[in-house]
């Protein structure tokens, strides 16, 4: 929660819960700058002030080793575009 926190210092909107969401949020944004899932939504709600952590290359290079704890995330992503194209 303490690096959530950080990440959301001088967010104007401030963060009021740093619950699962939160932290799925910025792992689409850094999988998508991976070019692990298509989202291009998921950068658009993160602080503006620290959001090139993990929309930009150099940034989501520093999460290199992490990467491969957000592979449910990914899977999860799949299965539901998945599941909504075929519906």
């Amino acid at each position: 929660n303490a690096a959530f926190s950080l990440l959301h210092a001088f967010d104007d909107c401030g963060i009021e819960d740093s619950s699962k969401n939160l932290r799925v949020l910025w792992a689409r944004a850094l999988l998508n700058q991976n070019g692990k899932i298509s989202d291009e939504v998921a950068q658009h709600f993160l602080p503006k002030i620290s959001k090139g952590l993990v929309t930009t290359k150099a940034g989501a290079r520093l999460f290199d080793p992490i990467v491969k704890f957000t592979e449910w995330i990914e899977a999860r992503t799949v299965f539901i575009d998945l599941s909504l194209d075929h519906f």
